[in-house]
């Protein structure tokens, strides 16, 4: 196992949405077992790894992506498309800073990173920000007064579609389970709506050379997004081989998603 007191450099910054559910009741010893078997895949493509210039995320982008530059207005209120022309208005965003807006429209390209974007509802959070989660969940009580609530403002005519003619005659816990289950499709469904149409990536930078801030507009794609975090990190050194660091293994996860290496744990 490898250890290092030394701090980590300041990298781009990810979502902990990169870890599998199955993996969240790891215990301590296990996880590391994982995260060896990581970084010993890793070590194996460790030299094709490179910061990316913005040129270089120019390619990567077209070419894995099939994205085009957008031609970029000075104020953004100008961009027809609302999800641009509030960017200005958003406080994470530096306007004057912003030297790149891609989209992507391809429909297979968009098509393909909501299929792996489904694969990521098996994944879950880091423990720490799951459990956080978990102390702000409604209780069973809570859940079964919202159903209530919710069933008793049905008209008798969706009562029928919903849950058949048999309404009546259903439990709670039945009638339950199939309006989650219907809430579920219909979320899934107008997720696919709204990512169908196309995306949006803006890169801002400090020296015109290397990223230093980035957004993601209409969804936000976990293959995408860790290929992209990859891409922008520095070169790791012995230094941060720190199998115990969060960002380490955070490292590690991502790439997992972006294609680079495979858990084979799985």
């Amino acid at each position: 196992m490898l250890f290092s007191n030394s701090k980590a450099k300041q990298q781009p910054v990810m979502r902990t949405g990169f870890t599998k559910y199955k993996h969240i009741n790891e215990t301590c010893e296990e996880r590391l077992t994982r995260i060896e078997h990581l970084f010993d895949a890793y070590l194996g493509i460790r030299t094709q790894l490179k910061k990316h210039t913005i040129a270089d995320l120019d390619v990567l982008l077209e070419e894995q992506f099939k994205a085009t530059i957008c031609k970029t207005p000075h104020p953004l209120s100008q961009f027809e498309d609302e999800n641009l022309s509030s960017l200005g208005e958003d406080e994470f965003v530096t306007e004057e800073d912003i030297v790149r807006v891609y989209q992507i429209t391809d429909k297979k390209v968009i098509q393909s990173l909501v299929e792996k974007e489904k694969e990521s509802i098996n994944y879950g959070m880091d423990q720490e920000y799951q459990n956080s989660l978990d102390q702000n969940s409604p209780t069973e009580e809570d859940k079964v007064a919202s159903f209530l609530s919710e069933y008793k403002s049905m008209s008798k005519k969706d009562k029928k579609e919903l849950f058949s003619d048999n309404y009546k005659k259903m439990s709670l816990e039945e009638k339950m389970a199939i309006y989650d289950d219907e809430e579920a499709k219909f979320q899934a469904q107008v997720a696919a709506e709204v990512y169908d149409d196309r995306v949006y990536i803006i890169f801002e930078s400090k020296d015109g050379k290397y990223v230093s801030g980035q957004t993601m507009q209409i969804g936000l794609f976990c293959a995408l997004e860790a290929m992209l975090f990859i891409a922008q990190c520095d070169e790791m050194t012995e230094n941060d081989w720190n199998l115990s660091a969060s960002y380490f293994q955070q490292y590690l996860e991502a790439l997992v998603w972006s294609g680079w290496i495979e858990d084979s744990n799985v």
